[in-house]
C-alpha cells in the first residue's frame, strides 16, 4: 500500500469517526492531556507543534500555558472541532492546520516543542514522522512521544495489531518500547525519560518519553521524552 492509499484511509477513518473519537476518554480525559503536558514542562514563551493534533486535546493543553500552539493534522474533521472548542476556552494563541506528519511543511528549527500523543501506530513509517518532528524542533527544544505500546513478543505484538485493525481500518502498527526506543534514537534524538504507564489497564493509552539527539544540535523526546543535544 503506498502512503498516499494508506493517507486516504485515515482521512476517511477520521472524518468518519471524529465526533465518536473525540468523546473517546482516552483522548479527552483532561487528567491524561495534563500528565502529557506536564512530562514536556514547557516554559511560558515555547512554541509548541502538536503533530497528528486529532481534535486538538493535546494542543489545547499546551495553548493555555505556553505562548503559542500550532495543532496539526491529516483530516479536516477532527480539526473543525479543536478550532470550535479552542474557540469555546478562549485560545487565541493556537492555530490548526491540515498537513502530514511524514512531510511537515516547516523549516528546520521552527519549534520548541514537538510533540505527538496517540498517532505513531495510525502512521506507516513513524521513523519517518520522528525524523520531521526532530528536523523541525530548534537546537535545545524538546519532542514528546506518547502511543499505543505493543508487547516485546512478536506473535504478541501481531496479536495486538490485528485486533486493533479490525477495531479501526487505519490502524497500522504498535511499536514495543525497544522499537520506539531505536526510532527515536535513529531521528537523532537522545531519550531523556520513558514514563512508565499509571496503570496495567492504560496499557492502550501508552506512555510517554523524551530525550535529546546525539548529533547535531539539541533537542528532546517524551512518551518518551528526549532531547537533542550537541556532541
Amino acid at each position: 500500500m503506498t502512503m498516499e492509499t494508506h493517507n486516504a484511509i485515515v482521512q476517511r477513518e477520521f472524518t468518519q469517526q471524529a465526533e465518536a473519537y473525540a468523546a473517546n476518554p482516552s483522548v479527552a480525559d483532561p487528567a491524561r492531556v495534563e500528565r502529557f503536558v506536564r512530562a514536556v514542562a514547557p516554559p511560558a514563551d515555547t512554541r509548541v507543534l502538536d503533530v497528528a493534533s486529532g481534535p486538538g486535546y493535546v494542543a489545547m493543553g499546551f495553548a493555555a500555558r505556553c505562548r503559542e500552539v500550532v495543532a496539526l493534522d491529516l483530516t479536516e474533521a477532527p480539526l473543525a472541532l479543536a478550532r470550535r472548542m479552542s474557540a469555546e476556552r478562549g485560545l487565541t494563541n493556537l492555530r490548526a492546520m491540515t498537513g502530514d506528519a511524514g512531510r511537515l511543511p516547516f523549516a528546520d528549527a521552527s519549534f520548541d516543542a514537538v510533540v505527538c500523543r496517540l498517532a505513531l501506530h495510525h502512521m506507516e513509517d513513524p521513523g519517518r514522522a520522528l525524523r520531521e518532528m526532530a528536523r523541525v524542533c530548534r537546537a535545545g527544544g524538546r519532542v514528546a512521544v506518547e502511543d499505543l505500546i505493543a508487547s516485546e513478543r512478536p506473535d504478541r505484538a501481531v496479536y495486538q495489531d490485528r485486533v486493533e485493525t479490525l477495531r479501526d481500518p487505519s490502524h497500522v502498527h504498535a511499536l514495543p518500547v525497544s522499537e520506539l526506543l531505536r526510532l527515536i534514537a535513529a531521528a537523532g534524538v537522545e531519550v531523556e525519560v520513558v514514563y512508565p504507564m499509571p496503570s496495567r489497564r492504560s496499557r492502550n493509552a501508552g506512555s510517554p518519553t523524551r530525550g535529546r539527539p546525539t548529533s547535531g544540535p539539541s533537542r528532546s523526546a517524551r512518551s518518551s521524552r528526549a532531547t537533542r543535544t550537541t556532541t
